[in-house]
C-alpha cells in the first residue's frame, strides 16, 4: 500500500521504483511472474509488479501511474474528514470485491 504525499510524476516514478524494489523486482526481471490481473494496460511502460499494490492518490496521477505501475482505479473513491479539494482514487494491480470494479478507461 502507497499513499505518495505529492501529486507529480516525479513522486510516482520515485514510489514505483520503491514498490518493484520492495516486490524484489527492481528491473522487471523476466523470471518473476506478475499476479494475476483481469487485463494488462497495452499503454503500460513498466512490467506490472510481480505483488499487489494498492496505490491511494490524486485523479491528477491516473495517466502515471498507468504508465509507471500498470495499475487501473477502482470504483471506490476515498472522502476525508479535511475536505481536500483533490479527487483521490485507490488504484490497483487486482481486482477486489470490496474496492469495486475498475472504472472505465
Amino acid at each position: 500500500m502507497a499513499d505518495p504525499p505529492y501529486l507529480n510524476p516525479d513522486a510516482v516514478k520515485k514510489f514505483a521504483t520503491t514498490i518493484r524494489l520492495l516486490a524484489r523486482d527492481p528491473a522487471g526481471a523476466p523470471e518473476t511472474q506478475p499476479a494475476p490481473e483481469p487485463e494488462s494496460n497495452p499503454d503500460s511502460e513498466q512490467k506490472p509488479v510481480p505483488v499487489p499494490v494498492l496505490y491511494l492518490s490524486g485523479a491528477v496521477t491516473r495517466e502515471w501511474v498507468a504508465a509507471e505501475l500498470a495499475l487501473r482505479p477502482c470504483s471506490f473513491t476515498p472522502t476525508f474528514a479535511s475536505k481536500l479539494s483533490n479527487e483521490f482514487y485507490c488504484y490497483t494491480n487486482y481486482a477486489s470485491t470490496k474496492l469495486g470494479p475498475f472504472q472505465p478507461e
